[in-house]
């Protein structure tokens, strides 16, 4: 066996990757990075022989240039790091800073090690979500992060269309923090294909009677990233106002009751205006 074999095998027996803390077998390595989000690669190495060696320091290349593609990265790029006495690991913090798509390769070197070979490559690419995505909240357009106003006594509506091609097909999953009586169907956490025409989940505030705030998240089930997708805003957003006036022997009561137009029920708490001037909120009877 050549010695270039040999030093080409040391990095398969002697370093073990991860990503974000998952171990990855090195054929399988492939960083996919969200525009604006960040990245943990590590390398493991508790057994190897290379520990304290002083040909052992390595450093973490990127090709095109990092800075081109917007990475930036904690240790820098083609900065040399030893593998001191007492670690087991070193972690790359990786982000990228730029919002257009593009790939790019990394690969370590040990540039004191003569005979030592770079090691496997590592495929990765840059996805900007914002604009391969469209966002449908019931029949309005919306964008990642934004405010959705879901209403007690509704039935909402949440579409994700591919905008880009890349993600046809893609496994996806919503992901959500709790909000009581809101469910969201077919079941959040079931795995669904995101195909040309989109995928859909009924978000059901038939039962939600406390006014919060609850977040949904979209998770590329394969490509193990996520995006915030939108900020849910549970309250009486749609009311109806009844009005009437009370005569008495010499004076008028002029009042409003604000009414769910889902529910049907009078509801508490909705600010009164009248020609721009807030008043007091409505009460227990509406």
């Amino acid at each position: 066996m050549s010695s270039s074999s040999v030093s080409s095998q040391t990095w398969l027996q002697n370093f073990r990757p991860y990503v974000n803390g998952v171990k990855v077998r090195w054929p399988d390595l492939h960083l996919h990075l969200v525009a604006g989000e960040c990245v943990d690669l590590t390398l493991e190495f508790e057994y190897s022989y290379l520990i304290g060696d002083p040909e052992s320091p390595l450093k973490l290349c990127c090709e095109p240039d990092g800075e081109l593609l917007g990475l930036v990265c904690d240790p820098p790029f083609g900065q040399v790091v030893e593998m001191e006495e007492g670690l087991i690991e070193l972690t790359w913090h990786i982000c990228a800073r730029k919002t257009f798509g593009a790939p790019f390769e990394l690969h370590f070197e040990m540039p004191f090690y003569k005979e030592m070979p770079p090691s496997p490559k590592v495929p990765g690419t840059i996805f900007n979500l914002a604009d391969a995505l469209e966002i449908k909240f019931d029949a309005m357009t919306t964008t990642s992060g934004a405010t959705a106003y879901a209403c007690h006594g509704a039935k909402h509506y949440l579409n994700v269309l591919p905008l880009d091609e890349t993600f046809l097909n893609e496994k996806v999953r919503l992901l959500r923090t709790e909000h009581a009586g809101v469910e969201i169907l077919p079941v959040e956490t079931s795995i669904r294909n995101l195909y040309q025409s989109g995928v859909s989940w009924l978000v059901d505030c038939s039962n939600s009677v406390t006014n919060g705030v609850f977040y949904v998240v979209l998770e590329f089930v394969d490509l193990g990233f996520k995006l915030s997708l939108l900020r849910f805003e549970v309250d009486h957003h749609l009311v109806t106002a009844e009005r009437w006036v009370t005569e008495y022997w010499n004076s008028k009561t002029y009042s409003i009751r604000a009414t769910s137009k889902f529910l049907g029920t009078p509801v508490a708490g909705v600010q009164v205006q009248n020609k721009g001037v807030d008043y007091e909120k409505t009460d227990a009877r509406g």
